[in-house]
């Protein structure tokens, strides 16, 4: 990755490499993640099984949530 480059992970899209791009993801929590979908919030992380509030925490700045509102 370039230095200074904002790179960020849809967690609600990302594809299972994309997950495991993220630095403290594997495999095993980036199928774990793509199980859980759909997210409303980032902080909806801590319900995967292996992230807690600190690894949350770790992650936060690699991913993102695209939210959609439709009628």
């Amino acid at each position: 990755m370039v230095q200074g480059q904002e790179l960020k992970v849809n967690i609600n899209h990302g594809s299972r490499e994309a997950l495991i791009s993220v630095k403290g993801l594997g495999p095993s929590l980036a199928q774990r993640i793509i199980k859980g979908r759909p997210y409303e919030e980032l902080s909806d992380l801590v319900r995967v099984s292996g992230i807690n509030e600190i690894k949350l925490a770790s992650l936060l700045p690699y991913l993102t949530i695209e939210k959609t509102h439709s009628k």
